[in-house]
C-alpha cells in the first residue's frame, strides 16, 4: 500500500505518553476505564486486552510526533472480533512471557504526518493498530498484529538463544537498508509489505529495511501465509534457514509455541479478502501536509 508504515518498533517517551494519551505514569496498576481508554474487550483464552482510544492523543519522542485518534464503535467491534481470531492462536504462556498488557485500536494514526497501520511498544507491553487500515485490508491486519507481537517476542529473547546471529543467514553481501532508522526508514517504499519474489531471502522490500523487522515479517506470515511460504522456502535456502530459526528460538524459549502452535495456525479458516462498509470515509493515506487535519480534533 502507497505510503503506509507497515510497523514501527520505537522505545518511546513513557511520560509523554502517559500523560497525554492514557493517565499518570502509575497508570500500569489502573484498571482500563482510568487510562482514557474505552472499556476493555478481552480476548478468547485469556486477558488480552482490546481498548479503544477514547480521544485524540499526541506525543514526541526521537523519531518525530505520534498521532491518533478515537475510533467509532462500530470499527472498533469489527477489528477487535478480527484480531481476536489471530491472538487466540498464542498459547497463555507465550502471551505471559512477552508480558503483552493490552491492544489499543485508534484512528487516523500518523508518525510525522506519514500513515501508520500499527506498532509495538514493548517498554509499555502495548500494541497500537489503526482501524481504517485494519478494516480496509484484512489479511494485512491479520499479518500486522503478529508481526507487532513479535516486536515483543525479540525484545525478551536472551542473547543465547540467538544462535546462529540472524544476520548470519543473509548472502554475505547483504546489508540491511535502513538501520539506524528502522521500519520507519522504510516508509517512502511504494511495496513495502506485498509479498514479492523481487527479493530473494526476504518476503517483500519492508524485510530488507532492518533485521528486526525481517523477523517480525517471516513469523507473521508464517503463520497467514504459510503455503505460500512453503512454496518459496522450496527454491529460497536463506528463507528456509530463516524459518527454522523462527521455529527453533521460539520453542526453545516458549516450548509452547512449538510444532502443535505452528499446526493450529494453519487451520484457521480465513475469509477471502472483502472490502467492508467503512464507518466513515476513509482517509488519505499518505503523508499529510501542513494544514491537513493529522487526527480528529487537530
Amino acid at each position: 500500500m502507497k505510503f503506509v508504515v507497515y510497523s514501527c518498533r520505537f522505545t518511546v517517551g513513557l511520560f509523554l505518553l502517559s500523560q497525554l494519551a492514557f493517565g499518570h505514569a502509575q497508570a500500569e496498576e489502573r484498571s482500563s476505564s482510568d487510562l482514557n481508554v474505552g472499556q476493555a474487550k478481552s480476548g478468547q483464552k485469556y486477558a488480552i486486552q482490546f481498548v479503544p482510544a477514547k480521544k485524540t492523543f499526541r506525543f514526541t519522542e526521537r523519531l518525530g510526533t505520534f498521532i491518533g485518534g478515537a475510533p467509532s464503535n462500530a470499527d472498533f467491534k469489527a477489528v477487535s472480533d478480527l484480531l481476536q481470531q489471530e491472538t487466540a492462536l498464542y498459547p497463555r504462556r507465550l502471551v505471559e512471557e512477552t508480558g503483552l498488557r493490552r491492544i489499543v485500536l485508534c484512528d487516523c494514526l500518523t508518525i510525522n504526518g506519514w500513515a501508520l497501520v500499527g506498532f509495538a511498544y514493548p517498554e509499555r507491553r502495548e500494541i497500537f493498530i489503526d482501524v481504517t487500515a485494519a478494516r480496509r485490508d484484512e489479511q494485512r491486519a491479520r499479518a500486522l498484529i503478529h508481526h507487532e507481537f513479535f516486536h515483543l517476542i525479540d525484545e525478551k529473547l536472551q542473547p543465547s538463544l540467538r544462535s546462529p546471529n540472524w544476520v548470519s543467514l543473509n548472502q554475505p553481501t547483504f546489508r540491511y537498508r535502513c538501520r539506524a532508522a528502522g521500519g520507519y526508514g522504510a516508509r517512502d517504499d511504494t511495496d513495502r509489505d506485498m509479498l514479492s519474489e523481487k527479493y530473494p531471502g526476504f518476503l517483500n522490500s519492508y524485510s530488507t529495511s532492518d533485521e528486526c523487522e525481517d523477523r517480525a515479517e517471516v513469523f507473521a506470515h508464517l503463520i497467514v501465509h504459510s503455503s505460500y511460504l512453503s512454496r518459496r522456502m522450496a527454491e529460497d535456502r536463506v528463507l528456509r534457514t530463516k524459518v527454522a530459526w523462527i521455529k527453533d528460538v521460539l520453542a526453545k524459549w516458549c516450548p509452547e509455541a512449538g510444532g502443535g502452535f505452528w499446526e493450529e495456525a494453519q487451520k484457521l479458516e480465513r475469509p477471502p479478502q472483502r472490502r467492508p462498509a467503512l464507518s466513515k470515509e476513509e482517509p488519505p493515506r499518505h503523508r499529510v501536509e501542513p494544514g491537513e487535519a493529522k487526527g480528529p480534533g487537530n
